[in-house]
């Protein structure tokens, strides 16, 4: 009769429990809300000059505001003008022969190479005529075998300057070739290139601010020689906020990327700063590193980001923050799904813990 109570008092003891942790459980997966805890992340930019110089002024000291596009240092632009000014004199005289090459040559110039070609063929004419004047002296024995030569290579001569001279105004009438006018063409582009790369030189001598933060550290001081990439500020983002925490395995199927989430902080528990889920790692982490037991199955996480909707004051970088995620229930929430090798999607199958470890 005893043992007959006992049995019956440890099997309701097992119900109970049984019962309790199965609610426990429910709940946890059906409740509206999900509290974890985080650090805004810390994010820092380093800022510095894509052009080598020396530094001529330097605007805000450390802790200062500043907004994405204000000018907050300048290298001395003398040298990158004075470059600036050289490519453009070069782009100017690469412009005027190419359209010199395009236009040929003035009427004048053409009028002068036929005038050329006329004073030829009139030395030529006389010259023919001064061999044919003494050819029958040579035949004769009047003149001398070298004389004669003399005056037949003077007209040979001229007729060789004759076709110079028809050769040169044909050129003139035709043109420059094809050939001289994409070169010509090929070096507008280069000193175009080169110039655009010169007023590239100078708007980098000039430091702005890509986002709106606060100055964490002024590095150099005016009148430093910095060369290309050296840091010369360090900027503290202001916003978005970003922070980061770890979300429970147990809590995943509850959370999504795009949810609302509240953040609150020690020093503003009552006014919490409205934000959304904008990552959920792929990648579990586990404490322990290796999951033995499913008793030890809660120590899986995933780190998650969340951000705020707008910039604001009341976080600090690496501050420690609550958050709250607004999440639908389970039953609702979007089914997770799983592409197989034949590329149709199906609903994703927990793993279990012996599954877990042998991938592993």
């Amino acid at each position: 009769m005893k043992r007959a109570l006992v049995v019956f008092i440890v099997a309701l003891a097992i119900a109970a429990g049984a019962a309790l942790y199965l609610r426990q459980k429910y709940q946890a997966e059906h409740d509206e809300t999900i509290t974890i805890y985080g650090n805004v992340d810390i994010r820092q930019v380093p800022l510095s000059f894509r052009v080598p110089g020396r530094i001529a002024s330097m605007g805000p000291e450390e802790g200062a505001s500043v907004t994405a596009g204000q000018i907050i240092a300048m290298l001395d632009a003398a040298p990158y003008k004075a470059d600036m000014a050289a490519a453009e004199g070069n782009l100017a005289e690469a412009k005027a022969r190419l359209e010199a090459l395009i236009n040929g040559l003035r009427p004048q110039e053409i009028e002068q190479a036929r005038a050329q070609l006329t004073e030829s063929k009139a030395a030529l004419a006389s010259a023919q005529k001064e061999y044919e004047r003494n050819k029958p002296l040579l035949a004769q024995q009047v003149i001398a075998n070298q004389e004669f030569d003399n005056i037949r290579s003077l007209r040979d001569e001229a007729a060789a300057r004759v076709d110079a001279a028809q050769q040169a105004l044909s050129m003139a009438i035709e043109g420059s070739r094809n050939e001289d006018i994409k070169a010509g063409q090929a070096a507008v582009q280069t000193a175009a290139a080169q110039l655009e790369a010169a007023r590239l030189n100078l708007r980098d001598a000039t430091l702005a601010a890509p986002a709106d933060g606060i100055i964490f550290t002024k590095i150099m001081e005016p009148g430093a020689v910095v060369a290309a990439g050296q840091s010369v500020y360090l900027l503290s983002l202001s916003g978005p906020a970003r922070i980061r925490s770890y979300l429970e395995e147990r809590h995943l199927g509850a959370v999504h990327v795009g949810m609302d989430a509240l953040v609150s902080t020690e020093a503003n528990p009552d006014s919490p700063i409205k934000g959304t889920v904008t990552f959920i790692s792929p990648e579990a982490e586990f404490t322990p590193k290796t999951v033995q037991t499913t008793t030890q199955r809660p120590g899986l996480v995933y780190m998650i980001r969340v951000e705020t909707v707008q910039p604001t004051n009341l976080l600090r970088q690496g501050q420690p923050v609550a958050i709250t995620l607004l999440a639908a229930k389970k039953d609702s929430a979007p089914t997770r799904l799983q592409v197989i090798p034949d590329g149709q999607p199906r609903p994703a199958r927990p793993e279990s813990p012996k599954h877990a470890q042998a991938i592993r």
